[in-house]
């Protein structure tokens, strides 16, 4: 693989949207998204493929093998970021999936199977909810009218939705690669992390009420803060995801203080309840757990996000470790903690991932760094996966 020139391209797309201090912000409905698809679109042609951009803005370049009514595998990540995010997060799947098809012409390699890379747009959080460019295509978007208003303040009328519907039926499966936004494989010292799962994620909107008065004139035994059992909730939810473990994680963050305001104790908090684990029943345990605690608390809870777990393809997965073992590279079998594209796609057919190290497990943050050398690894690991997967009749 050639790393330098790769370097080059990649870094090339990665300065659209670049801030001041460095990080990238190539946000969902930005400028700089536009302007980063008009660029991605026009790399995927003079790679050699059939490019498009559909009616929600993700990047489509299709390499066709000679086969007539063929297959086809996808290979795709996110082309947006996260305000202030890093270079690598997303763009290095979409960056991968077409230095596979630059590979196959170098090499003249056929396949039985079209390639199918995707620059996926939204994937990270925004207003019409993370993963919008995937759950786009695979039908997944809400149908209701308040989801409708909401999407036509980005210029998404309900035709436009509909048109991004994709036609799954000659796909044989997903595939990406993606740095792995933790410290595992580095603090184990693996180069690659095969992946056996995406994890389901849930959010909740917490609040607890308590009873404003004076701060100065009412003893600490007859108070009602808000503040105060907000506290004792966040940190009864810490401790409940560690004992309950099995990698289950919980945050709690967005916090709103009413009226948050001197000499006046706290009347009203609300909050965002978040957990993240592969077992749905881990999260349903710290849900029933934030239930009868916000009973006694005075509070309510109303979900307002679930994402539910999702598996990789058992037979992928073996294919990855089997490269891996035959190439004795040092790899590691881990679900993902992160929501990716795959969460969606893997609703209609087959998915498989792999994970590069990230530098000290950093990532969504212009420190955000991965080893061109782990790079052009993973993308070798992507592209024997391509060819084992697509010279299978």
């Amino acid at each position: 693989m050639e790393t330098e020139s790769l370097k080059d391209r990649m870094l090339h797309i990665a300065q659209i949207g670049q801030e001041a201090d460095g990080s990238i912000s190539r946000v969902f409905g930005s400028d700089a998204y536009e302007e980063a698809a008009k660029e991605m679109q026009a790399y995927m042609q003079a790679s050699g493929m059939e490019s498009y951009i559909d009616s929600v803005g993700n990047v489509h370049g299709i390499y066709r093998c000679r086969q007539e009514h063929a297959k086809e595998i996808l290979i795709a990540s996110h082309l947006d970021t996260v305000l202030h995010g890093g270079v690598f997060d997303g763009l290095l799947g979409v960056m991968a999936g077409i230095e596979c098809v630059r590979r196959l012409q170098e090499e003249g390699r056929e396949l039985f199977v079209d390639v199918h890379v995707i620059a996926t747009n939204g994937e990270e959080g925004n207003e019409l909810g993370g993963t919008f460019g995937g759950r786009a295509m695979m039908g997944m978007l809400p149908e209701t009218a308040a989801f409708y208003a909401l999407a036509e303040k980005y210029g998404y009328t309900k035709e436009k939705l509909a048109q991004a519907l994709y036609d799954t039926s000659r796909c044989m499966c997903y595939l990406e690669l993606h740095i792995e936004q933790g410290n595992l494989l580095e603090k184990e010292h693996r180069q690659i992390g095969v992946v056996t799962g995406i994890v389901g994620l849930e959010r909740y909107n917490v609040t607890i009420d308590g009873q404003s008065n004076h701060a100065g004139t009412t003893m600490m035994e007859y108070r009602d803060d808000a503040l105060v059992k907000a506290g004792k909730f966040i940190t009864a939810m810490d401790q409940k995801a560690r004992e309950i473990g099995d990698r289950l994680v919980c945050t709690c963050s967005r916090l709103s203080v009413e009226p948050n305001v001197l000499a006046v104790i706290n009347r009203q908090v609300s909050m965002v309840l978040e957990c993240r684990n592969q077992k749905k029943e881990r999260m349903r345990e710290l849900i029933r757990a934030a239930e009868e605690l916000l009973e006694k608390l005075h509070g309510t809870i109303g979900c307002l996000v679930q994402k539910d777990p999702v598996d990789c393809d058992p037979k992928i997965v073996q294919t990855m470790e089997g490269i891996c073992r035959e190439r004795k590279i040092a790899y590691q079998d881990m679900p993902s903690g992160a929501t990716h594209d795959g969460n969606s796609f893997a609703k209609k057919m087959p998915i498989g991932m792999l994970f590069v190290p990230s530098k000290n497990g950093l990532s969504h943050c212009k420190e955000e760094a991965t080893d061109w050398d782990d790079i052009a690894l993973g993308i070798s690991v992507l592209y024997e996966t391509l060819l084992r997967l697509g010279q299978a009749e």
